[in-house]
């Protein structure tokens, strides 16, 4: 006797719900073995990722601090072509600056760059710099130097405005944050705004005169103001 389509399409999902019922508890616990083992699997997998990734991330600072410190060394002995060879592979390798040491290796970087007449890439270097560290007021300070020699005083105010706005952040004894009073007097001086640039002036001189590093910008300044 034959069956219908339809019979034989009910039987099969009979066949199939009595296996579903017969082995529930072997086909679970199968599943749970299974899932277990991918865990194990992917927490392996993920430890050793992130020991390979730790690895790299200290022979990179090992190499970003050992260029820098080799370019402090050129810097200081006025050899620029080197200290900006090792300072530019410093940077390619971290262009975050998460340090003091690092900080001062972005801003001699780009002095030697101004140095060079790259105001360009100087300034591209600054505003990198200040997109991951915002509260950097020296790099401020010398994007508004740069700006000046350029005769853009509104620009040149700009940033200085920036970097005055965080005086919180000023490291004592640091010249970088006198100089961006003189230099707004400078800017101010460009728009011809003289009273500011008298105020400005003299906040400079009042911590100029404690300060022998700045007494040659000190002098300028005070010739400066006499003929406020």
């Amino acid at each position: 006797m034959s069956r219908r389509p339809d019979q034989v399409r009910n039987d099969k999902k009979v066949k199939v719900l009595q296996i579903q019922y017969m082995y529930p508890s072997r086909l679970n616990a199968s599943k749970k073995r299974i899932y277990l083992v991918m865990t194990a699997i992917v927490i392996v997998i993920i430890t050793m990722l992130g020991t390979h990734y730790m690895k790299l991330k200290e022979e990179k600072d090992k190499k970003v601090i050992s260029y820098i410190e080799i370019g402090h060394t050129h810097f200081l002995k006025g050899e620029v072509d080197k200290a900006y060879e090792n300072y530019q592979k410093a940077w390619s390798l971290k262009p975050r600056v998460t340090n003091p040491d690092e900080r001062n290796a972005t801003i001699n970087l780009a002095q030697i760059m101004m140095v060079k007449g790259d105001n360009n890439r100087a300034k591209d270097l600054l505003l990198k710099t200040v997109e991951f560290d915002p509260f950097f007021y020296a790099a401020y300070f010398f994007l508004g130097d740069i700006y000046l020699k350029e005769k853009d005083a509104d620009k040149a105010l700009f940033y200085l405005e920036k970097g005055l706005s965080l005086k919180d952040y000023f490291i004592k004894d640091d010249p970088n944050a006198a100089l961006l009073y003189y230099n707004m007097a400078e800017a101010l001086l460009l728009k011809g705004d003289k009273d500011g640039a008298k105020k400005h002036l003299e906040k400079f001189l009042a911590i100029a005169d404690k300060d022998k590093r700045l007494e040659g910008i000190a002098a300028k300044a005070k010739e400066k103001l006499k003929k406020l």
